[in-house]
């Protein structure tokens, strides 16, 4: 039976929608009302939430959207930036997709839930643990390799240099294997080890992020980051170990984003100094290291912008389904597919194939938008929200976005779930959502189709087949 709290919050929920929607069609070009909106939407998403690690990676996933979509609109409202010299049309219409997709991700994700987690779980046995423990060394210290190599390689060049068709100096088949290792590492967490092996590999990998921040990028970083701490709470949550979360624990995490904020702007200050493009550092957001973080960050706000403002530009519209561009490319643009079939390559980098040919709505977009410049190594990205509405309007926006609200709902019994192959795909799905709000679509469940996933999970079935029977007991 549905509670008055419930029956109140939908309400609620309803009547805010439908005067948003009034709004928007009845021509209003206020663009304050529709950012007030959009940051009611988000809290009402938050606020409704009951108990923080039950639903840790939807509030998670909300907190991105504000980072990467919502941030900048709303520092520069409260310190009163102008806006870029763009039609205010594209403005309204940028967050009236915002609040779309909120609502409806809301909307998926209040779905019931009738997922339940177990407490005792099947793990791999310790022969085939011990397995998987030596491959996931193993493929580190390649893939650490290979990261020195580009870091040697780029220290002394603009970031930007890293788009473009990159050659490292180590044999091809080298850097090829390196590719592997994410999804091992990955399959090592979703196995559930004892603690020890746990913090040793993650104290591997958090190693060989170092030579990947120093060239400038920040997005791996970070993302791995709140995949750790998403990981650990709901490790925590489900397992058992403690049900709750203490000031302590909440003090810690401040404290850690808190640095994670100051490296972040660090790093952005290196490749700020070795960029080839002239950054404005006048703002008035520029004296708060916080506010300054929040605000770099946003910059896919204007990627949906610029995407609504150059729509009619891109090529071969017809042809290209943006939401998708992954999964298609993959398929089409293959070296056997092009041979077979005759589709035309993309290349490596940043280059006009890419840009003519590709379903990446990055390549299109960047280079309608900077020209050359995207041709150096600089890019605008794209968004989930954009690329759902150039492909299917509205609609779309609102049935994409309620189906990735559903998944995000499957996502916190199945992370834990008694199957061990259900773990790993929960696992990376979780992985590869962060960043969604700055990224494909399809970004989320592409693995599905990469041949390096498809091959890694056939030789973890082998070695789980081969050298022992699924164990059954409690976790440690």
């Amino acid at each position: 039976m549905i509670s008055l709290f419930a029956t109140l919050k939908h309400f609620l929920y309803a009547m805010l929608f439908l005067i948003f929607v009034f709004l928007y069609f009845s021509n209003c070009n206020d663009i304050d009302i529709f950012l007030i909106f959009d940051v009611i939407f988000l809290f009402l998403n938050i606020f409704f939430s009951k108990g923080i690690a039950k639903n840790l990676i939807y509030i998670m996933f909300n907190l991105m959207i504000f980072l990467f979509l919502l941030s900048r609109p709303v520092i520069e409202y409260l310190y009163k930036i102008d806006y870029w010299d763009v039609n205010l049309e594209f403005y309204t219409m940028s967050l009236f997709i915002i609040g779309l997709s909120l609502f409806s991700i809301n909307f998926g994700y209040s779905i019931n839930n009738r997922l339940m987690v177990k407490k005792e779980i099947y793990k791999l046995s310790k022969s085939s643990e011990n397995i998987l423990f030596f491959i996931v060394l193993f493929l580190w210290v390649i893939n650490f390799i290979v990261g020195v190599d580009r870091y040697l390689l780029l220290r002394d060049l603009p970031y930007t240099d890293n788009y473009l068709a990159f050659q490292g100096r180590l044999p091809s088949f080298l850097v090829s294997i390196s590719a592997f290792y994410i999804y091992f590492f990955i399959f090592f967490l979703a196995a559930i080890p004892n603690s020890k092996k746990r913090i040793l590999v993650i104290i591997f990998h958090l190693i060989s992020l170092v030579p990947v921040l120093l060239i400038g990028e920040r997005n791996g970083v970070g993302q791995f980051f709140i995949f750790l701490i998403l990981y650990y709470f709901l490790l925590n949550e489900n397992l058992g170990f403690s049900k709750n979360i203490s000031f302590k624990r909440i003090f810690y995490i401040i404290l850690f984003l808190i640095s994670l904020m100051a490296l972040f702007n660090y790093v952005g200050n290196l490749r700020e100094k070795n960029s080839d493009v002239d950054v404005i550092s006048s703002q008035p957001y520029e004296k708060n290291a916080i506010v300054k973080f929040l605000y770099l960050q946003g910059t896919s706000f204007y990627t949906i912008v610029q995407g609504l403002e150059i729509e009619k530009l891109l090529p071969n519209r017809e042809d290209k389904v943006y939401s998708f561009g992954m999964v298609i490319d993959s398929l089409l643009h293959n070296s056997i597919s092009s041979k077979i079939f005759s589709f035309p390559e993309l290349g490596s980098g940043n280059n006009m194939l890419a840009v003519l040919n590709s379903n990446n709505l990055a390549h299109p977009l960047s280079y309608l938008v900077m020209g050359d410049s995207y041709l150096m190594g600089h890019g605008r990205g794209t968004s989930y929200v954009l690329e759902n509405y150039l492909d299917f309007g509205f609609l779309g926006v609102v049935i994409l976005s309620a189906i990735l609200g559903r998944v995000i709902s499957c996502l916190n019994s199945s992370l834990f779930f008694k199957s061990y192959y259900i773990r790993i795909l929960a696992l990376l799905t979780m992985l590869n959502l962060i960043l969604l709000p700055r990224f494909t679509y399809s970004g989320f469940f592409y693995y599905f189709f990469d041949m390096k996933f498809i091959i890694s999970i056939t030789i973890m079935f082998f070695i789980d087949k081969l050298f022992s029977e699924y164990k059954v007991k409690n976790y440690e």
